[in-house]
């Protein structure tokens, strides 16, 4: 799927990504919902040589709101090797708006029905950095985020349901 090259005239449609990918799992047709899943972040997470976060742990969409924030938003985030936690705003911006040192946080308050979690800062970084309060868009990418942060964080938070 190229969505980005002005190259390529004729661009994959989503229906077409679908179509071509039929079978590929040992004979067997993946979710359509996975598939669009896959297509959706090709055509919205562009890959360029030039881009800061091209070895990224994991990006995606989550709802954030901190101590210090009013409302909750929903922004583009982006987790990178040196464990830190970007808050790029929108898929493509380069300059993070803030950044979490995740190694300096711990996962807590789990919510697997709201797809939520906290990362809440240690003991030693409680004086200069808020909670956090995660929610992702659905159980997937929260099983994902969850799993990605707590390996980089130094301890699991407690669960809680």
């Amino acid at each position: 799927v190229s969505t980005q090259s002005t190259g390529i005239k004729k661009k994959m449609s989503k229906s077409q990504f679908i179509k071509n990918n039929k079978g590929i799992n040992e004979g067997e047709d993946l979710p359509d919902a996975y598939l669009e899943d896959i297509y959706l972040r090709i055509l919205y997470d562009e890959f360029r040589m030039d881009d800061p976060f091209v070895n990224a742990c994991r990006k995606g969409w989550l709802h954030v709101k901190s101590t210090s924030m009013s409302t909750t938003k929903l922004h583009w985030f982006i987790l990178t090797e040196d464990k830190k936690l970007h808050d790029v705003r929108r898929i493509g911006e380069t300059k993070p708006v803030f950044v979490i040192k995740v190694d300096e946080m711990s996962v807590t308050n789990i919510k697997p029905k709201k797809f939520g979690f906290d990362l809440e800062p240690n003991i030693a970084a409680k004086r200069k950095s808020p909670t956090y309060t995660f929610n992702a868009q659905n159980e997937r990418e929260f099983k994902i985020w969850l799993r990605v942060l707590q390996k980089v964080s130094l301890k699991r938070g407690i669960e809680s349901t």
